[in-house]
């Protein structure tokens, strides 16, 4: 207890208070509550974690705690506790360094442990949270003669003699006669057009060849690379056939269930026969603290990143849609009492229709390094423009007094970039608030200058994309906890509209 006071002097916990305490509540409730009464536990395990290796008691005694000794085992315990849960505890804020900004998606690589020559496998394309075999390629670059597992490779072969199962799926069709089927899947009343290959080629499968599949149970250990180098069948009379590797009616080698190999990675039959047994981790995963959605706009020709959910300045998540309403650009100010209107023109010119500040556009621009015989773009992170009318004695009546606070609230929020005020006008730059569409979310003073994302065009389809960042938790194959955030993302709802136009012209008086 005595050390509690010294800890929170030192590393109190800092939780800024938000711009806009009405739509970020529970940042404004934890400020009031535990800013400065609490200890940063972040920068705690940082500090201390650099002293435990050079003088940690003498870190304590600087801090002016009475029993050093005590007090170091007690960190050294706690440290040991983050150490184990969180992966990466005292790293830098932001996204993973696999994550790839530009695909939205991550992409790393696992080597093979002594093991000469060294043997890749790639995972370029991780999005959905789960990991297997499918996900890498194998990407080593052997010479003609080299083996695969070299001299770490272990002939392994199973105690017994596995007895083979018929694999089973939803639909399959009964084993006998006059015994019901599953109803729930109907292979029978799929029709398919002489175009579609693949479901042709999915009904064939499961309506005449799907008995034909077995099952071997084979326990082995995980994180390793495997390839069958024999395989044989012992019938009833104890008569035991070679069953070779099955072959294309070509002669060529049938590769439905095997690792893809990247062709500068030969040659292709030394590699491709290998399989890798990932370790199965099932992730819980907490509520999105991120939730964002891009799309395809039309009419407006752009692409959009609409954030829906980002974390405040507690950490908890908050709507950013009623964030956007009370950062409306769509107000006037209202005339003076007992001044005179101006007759109004017969038409009405709208240079830009305002668009809610949780849109982030996405223009596309030429790639960097791209030719007239080359030609291809991205799609870069833009800002939209509002104007408002700021002018001072008319912003002080009281009939303009929640234009006011709007405008307040503008110039007070960090992801909000204001404009010189030019003849009684200001232009507000609307930047995004979240981490997924920044390149460097640790850097706030780049998100006005050179913080500006570049999407890869296909990454963007018709269809949308969903990415989200949460908490989640996993148990790896020792049963030990694991904590961290983590980014996924899944196919949208299609495209969509942001009434974004531009030259707009009305009669007065509501006429089109």
């Amino acid at each position: 207890a005595d050390a509690v006071a010294p800890l929170l002097a030192a590393f109190p916990a800092a939780i800024a208070a938000p711009s806009d305490p009405a739509a970020d509540n529970a940042g404004f409730v934890w400020h009031r509550l535990l800013h400065g009464r609490s200890v940063d536990a972040h920068v705690l395990a940082t500090a201390f974690g650099a002293a435990v290796a050079d003088d940690a008691e003498g870190f304590v005694a600087a801090l002016g705690i009475a029993d050093p000794p005590a007090v170091v085992e007690v960190l050294k315990r706690w440290l040991r506790w983050v150490d184990d849960l969180a992966l990466d505890p005292r790293s830098d804020s932001g996204a993973s360094p696999y994550w790839n900004p530009q695909r939205l998606e991550y992409g790393f690589a696992l080597a093979s442990e002594g093991v000469q020559p060294e043997l890749r496998l790639e995972a370029e394309e991780y999005v959905d949270g789960r990991l297997d075999w499918d996900d890498f390629v194998v990407a080593s670059v052997l010479q003609p003669g080299q083996a695969v597992a070299g001299a770490a490779a272990i002939d392994w072969r199973p105690g017994r003699p596995p007895m083979p199962a018929m694999a089973r799926y939803p639909g399959m069709p009964a084993d006998r006669y006059w015994e019901f089927e599953d109803g729930r899947l109907n292979f029978g009343a799929m029709g398919a057009a002489k175009s579609d290959l693949a479901r042709l080629a999915l009904l064939e499968y499961a309506l005449v060849f799907g008995n034909d599949w077995y099952l071997l149970p084979v326990t082995l250990p995980v994180n390793a690379l495997y390839r069958v180098a024999e395989f044989f069948v012992r019938d009833n009379f104890g008569i035991e056939v070679p069953i070779p590797p099955a072959r294309n009616l070509d002669g060529s080698q049938w590769t439905m269930f095997e690792m893809s190999v990247r062709a500068a990675a030969a040659p292709r039959a030394r590699l491709d026969d290998c399989l890798f047994l990932c370790p199965a981790l099932h992730a819980h995963e907490g509520p999105a603290l991120e939730h964002v959605v891009l799309m395809r706009d039309e009419m407006a020709n752009l692409a959009w990143a609409i954030e829906k959910r980002v974390q405040g300045t507690s950490g908890d998540p908050l709507d950013r849609r009623f964030e956007s309403t009370r950062l409306s650009t769509t107000q006037t100010l209202r005339v003076p009492l007992g001044a005179v209107p101006a007759p109004g023109a017969p038409l009405q010119h709208t240079l830009q229709t305002p668009v809610a500040a949780n849109w982030i556009p996405f223009l596309p621009v030429k790639r960097a390094g791209a030719t007239p015989a080359n030609w291809s773009i991205q799609l870069q992170r833009g800002v939209v423009v509002q104007h408002l009318q700021v002018d001072a004695a008319r912003l002080a009546e009281p009939r303009n007094a929640e234009i006011a606070a709007v405008v307040e609230r503008l110039r007070a929020a960090p992801f909000v970039e204001a404009k010189p005020e030019q003849a009684g006008l200001q232009g507000f730059m609307f930047h995004p608030r979240g981490e997924i569409l920044r390149t460097t979310p640790a850097d706030a003073a780049s998100l006005f200058t050179t913080d500006f994302l570049r999407l890869e065009d296909e990454e963007v389809p018709r269809d949308g994309v969903e990415v989200r960042r949460a908490f989640n938790y996993a148990r790896d194959a020792s049963g030990r906890a694991l904590l961290w955030i983590g980014r996924s993302k899944n196919t949208g709802r299609g495209e969509g509209a942001s009434g974004l136009r531009f030259d707009l012209v009305r009669r007065a008086g509501g006429g089109g």
